[in-house]
């Protein structure tokens, strides 16, 4: 999901053709494909497509659910069906019930993030043919995981001037760029690749650095002097680099989303407490709920959280990380030793190989957190448990 502030770049024939493909054609009901690899920008294309006036009007109900690697059937049909019928269903058999409810509508369903073929077999069959012009759209990194879509929308890299637009966008937030910075703002932007979160990660970077020619010339000779950029910029390198140019103090808060769900949004409120409890946040400054804020602005401004929706007021309600972040956040908490992460269908061990500070449980079965791992002389202070079927927001 985009920084819900930034304005849309790119991909404009690709949505006009996908919006096409949604409101018209046959009855019959069609599936819609977008696929690319990480980072290109397949959520950010979907939600504008799903958001536009004239495809919310067209159908009776709309859905969008993100499915990512690891996903609960139950929990996913629970949440269409909340989305499509306007209430949660506590008991009976989820799937009927929802296929109850779309059978007479004519409905959209976007499932983002869908990995396996099995995934989509799975929730394919609760979502009736009704020959009424239903349409549902996935989004996946590749393209085998569906046979029967009528449409397959692959993306394309971004041109060099859709890189450079979107550079624009997220480094000066609707401001104009200073004329002395436009030629090695563009050698910058080229240097990204056409990756949309390459692009906003760099960009990230630049917001510390002095607008003049000579420092942006600086930057980009730094640029070049990693080997593995002078080719062009790579998602998980420009990842890495976002996250050793952080503030100290910033990066146990980055990987701290380690510990929840991919594709998860996060509750700030929430997410602020948890990194005060863990000492994260300094207070002998101010207010510390606002030094937490700051904190989270500062991540944002980077690029490597963004915003999932606002308050009235124009703070953040909730947050989210792309799903690459979260896979650099879950490698780099196992490497520092930061986090564990126990799965539902991981056997408890009594003897782990290392002792993390903190040890995440997704999914567990019962109420309680299981605490055979934890020994009376263990170095672990934080236990974090997201039940089976949890979901915050």
């Amino acid at each position: 999901m985009p920084n819900i502030s930034d304005k849309a770049v790119g991909f404009k024939k690709e949505a006009e053709t996908i919006i096409n493909r949604l409101i018209y054609g046959s009855k019959e009901r069609k599936v819609v494909l977008i696929t690319g690899m990480g980072g290109l920008g397949k959520t950010t294309l979907t939600r504008r497509v799903y958001e536009e006036k004239k495809v919310a009007k067209h159908f009776d109900n709309s859905a969008w659910c993100t499915v990512s690697q690891e996903y609960d059937y139950k929990h996913l049909l629970n949440k269409i069906y909340s989305q499509v019928c306007g209430r949660g269903i506590e008991i009976g058999n989820v799937a009927e019930e929802l296929r109850k409810c779309l059978i007479r509508r004519r409905y959209l369903i976007v499932l983002d993030d869908i990995w396996s073929v099995e995934a989509w077999e799975e929730l394919n069959r609760v979502f009736p043919s009704c020959d009424n012009g239903s349409r549902i759209v996935l989004t996946s990194r590749e393209e085998s995981v569906v046979s029967d879509a009528k449409y397959i929308c692959c993306l394309p890299f971004f041109t060099i001037d859709e890189s450079w637009e979107l550079f624009q966008v997220k480094l000066f937030k609707g401001n104009e760029c200073p004329k002395e910075l436009e030629s090695i703002g563009k050698e910058i932007s080229k240097k990204c690749g056409g990756l949309p979160l390459v692009i906003g990660l760099v960009a990230g970077l630049l917001v510390g650095v002095e607008e003049s020619e000579q420092m942006w010339q600086e930057f980009f000779l730094t640029l070049n002097s990693y080997a593995e950029f002078r080719e062009g910029i790579r998602s998980n390198d420009a990842i890495e680099l976002s996250y050793k140019y952080l503030l100290d103090h910033l990066k146990p808060c980055l990987l701290y989303f380690a510990a929840f769900l991919e594709d998860e949004r996060i509750e700030v409120s929430y997410l602020i407490k948890l990194w005060i409890s863990e000492g994260f946040i300094d207070i002998k400054k101010e207010r510390v709920e606002d030094t937490a804020e700051y904190c989270l602005n500062h991540l944002v401004g980077s690029n490597l959280v963004m915003i999932s929706e606002r308050k009235y007021d124009g703070g953040i309600l909730s947050c989210i990380v792309h799903d690459l972040i979260h896979e650099f956040c879950l490698a780099k908490a196992k490497e520092e030793n930061f986090l564990h992460i126990i799965k539902m269908e991981d056997k408890l061990n009594p003897t782990l190989e290392f002792t993390p500070h903190r040890i995440s449980f997704h999914r567990y079965v019962g109420n309680e957190i299981p605490n055979e791992l934890v020994a009376w002389n263990s170095s672990i202070h934080t236990l974090f448990g997201l039940p089976k079927g949890y979901h915050r927001l």
